[in-house]
């Protein structure tokens, strides 16, 4: 690893290692015991180790990411190395999907988008007051009743005397 990771070799043998077992999905204390080390807070505070541990995960972040474009070029080497007649047809299709080219796939995803906003709709109904608030990140006396707009029969039973007035 010290040659992709590590290419001035700052690393020693058993930063190296500790890099190697970190990347590998050990957590720290771990990683520093299989390298050596009596503990991981040092060998994580180098700047050597860090800068290794930085290309490692950039290095995973780039073979993770993907993209319309990099699908794409993908399915188009799928189909160029296809052995059959399926297989090419097979990868045709994808792209067609991928591109949004047949109309009933389009309709097929609007549905499933409609769906998915009716089922958080009726979650959201279910929740109780103070899940609403958790959510808003209020507390219940942030609201306050004097902002919402008093019902009509009240603002007429306050103002009778003005409107019984102009009735004569």
């Amino acid at each position: 690893m010290r040659e992709f990771a590590d290419e001035p070799m700052k690393l020693t043998a058993q930063q190296d290692r500790f890099v190697f077992l970190l990347a590998s999905g050990l957590p720290p204390k771990a990683a520093a015991a299989g390298a050596g080390f009596k503990s991981h807070y040092n060998v994580l505070k180098n700047k050597n180790v860090q800068a290794a541990l930085k290309f490692v995960r950039e290095q995973e972040r780039q073979q993770i990411f993907v993209n319309r474009d990099k699908l794409t070029a993908m399915l188009f080497n799928a189909h160029a190395n296809a052995a059959n007649a399926t297989e090419e047809i097979a990868a045709i299709r994808e792209l067609g999907k991928l591109h949004d080219v047949y109309e009933q796939a389009k309709q097929d995803r609007q549905s499933q988008l409609h769906t998915a906003v009716q089922i958080n709709h009726t979650t959201v109904q279910k929740l109780s007051d103070q899940d609403l608030l958790n959510i808003a990140e209020l507390k219940a006396g942030d609201l306050s009743p004097a902002a919402i707009a008093p019902p009509v029969e009240s603002y007429l039973e306050a103002n009778a005397e003005l409107v019984d007035d102009d009735s004569e």
